[in-house]
């Protein structure tokens, strides 16, 4: 994501909460992809996220999860968000696994189309 104005607070720093808005939807879809399932509808049970560094307006934000455990019916995921190589915070989140939702391409394993296509 590229933090923009409107992510900002009036420091021009990402505002806490986007980021944990953010991390809010990296770790479910980081769990969908990494179990090869299809995309499912996941209320948040419980958040935390730590901000370790400030995010300036115009920076190139990404997460990484991990999958801790997934049960029948909770996924519990951990995760980290960067600007480069640096750590601007971590997250940990509980998911309630919910229905299916339609996907949006062809893959519903794959629904933003982030796979490589098969050769």
């Amino acid at each position: 994501m590229r933090v923009e104005a409107r992510h900002c607070n009036p420091a021009a720093q990402c505002h806490g909460g986007m980021l944990a808005t953010f991390a809010d939807m990296v770790l479910p879809y980081t769990a969908m992809y990494d179990l090869g399932i299809a995309r499912r509808f996941t209320p948040t049970v419980s958040l935390q996220t730590d901000f370790v560094a400030p995010v300036g307006r115009g920076s190139w934000l990404e997460g990484l999860g991990t999958v801790v455990r997934s049960t029948r019916t909770l996924l519990f995921v951990q995760g980290l968000l960067f600007v480069g190589a640096e750590v601007v915070a971590r997250a940990s989140g509980i998911y309630k696994w919910g229905d299916p939702v339609a996907p949006a391409g062809d893959d519903p394993r794959d629904p933003f189309g982030l796979r490589p296509a098969p050769r």
